[in-house]
């Protein structure tokens, strides 16, 4: 996944070589070079799990039914999309499916330049600036004009604010034509706090499908998958 930082990118580093893990056997750690930078370049960095930023659409393979008919309808979608059609909003009560992974697969297949956002990383960051000198818009600058965005985990620490944010997210995107994938463990309808107003684009933007699938790709596929 290549990210979409506007201002400035962090160093160059040796040790890691710019995947920004440093890993000890088969446990990741975020390489010290990620400490470098401004507080944007560093949240934009470390958001969403390593092993999404190379998952791999054309390696996938499905593990139960579902998740074959799912790497159907994720093929059927990169074929399709162009600018100005509907986005994804993957949705499964359960956690643990592959809904992050698969979202990112489809934005790799892709190949815009994207960025992987966990929701309440980005709601907790746009809270932070009430009381630093980091100015909020740019944080929303880059949720709103990112070519493609991940927004992942979405109802997690939702609230009015929150959704006067995203409402003000999906407006530019809406205006911009520009590709929103979303994940969530709710139905749009059912996340709380998210307005009649806010509901309308993201149903306006996204085209909801259920992941049914109970087996997990992560576990299947972290010892094969790059960081």
């Amino acid at each position: 996944m290549t990210h979409y930082i506007k201002d400035a990118q962090l160093p160059d580093c040796t040790l890691c070589k710019n995947t920004r893990v440093k890993m000890v056997g088969e446990v990741a750690y975020r390489c010290p070079c990620t400490k470098r930078g401004t507080p944007l370049l560093r949240f934009l960095d470390t958001t969403v799990g390593r092993m999404y930023h190379s998952a791999n659409l054309d390696t996938l393979t499905g593990l139960d039914d579902h998740q074959t008919k799912l790497l159907q309808h994720a093929d059927k979608f990169v074929k399709w999309w162009e600018p100005s059609r509907k986005g994804l909003y993957l949705w499964s009560e359960n956690t643990g499916n592959g809904k992050s992974l698969i979202a990112a697969a489809i934005l790799n297949k892709i190949g815009l330049p994207s960025q992987a956002i966990e929701a309440s990383v980005l709601w907790d960051a746009m809270r932070s600036c009430y009381d630093s000198d980091e100015p909020q818009q740019r944080y929303m600058n880059v949720a709103s004009f990112v070519p493609a965005l991940l927004l992942d985990d979405l109802g997690m620490g939702s609230s009015e604010k929150t959704d006067e944010w995203l409402t003000d997210i999906l407006n530019a995107r809406i205006e911009k034509g520009l590709l929103t994938i979303i994940t969530s463990n709710l139905h749009p309808s059912k996340i709380k706090a998210v307005s009649d107003r806010c509901l309308s684009r993201i149903l306006a933007h996204t085209h909801p499908l259920q992941v049914k699938n109970t087996r997990d790709w992560r576990v299947a596929l972290k010892p094969y998958m790059n960081p």
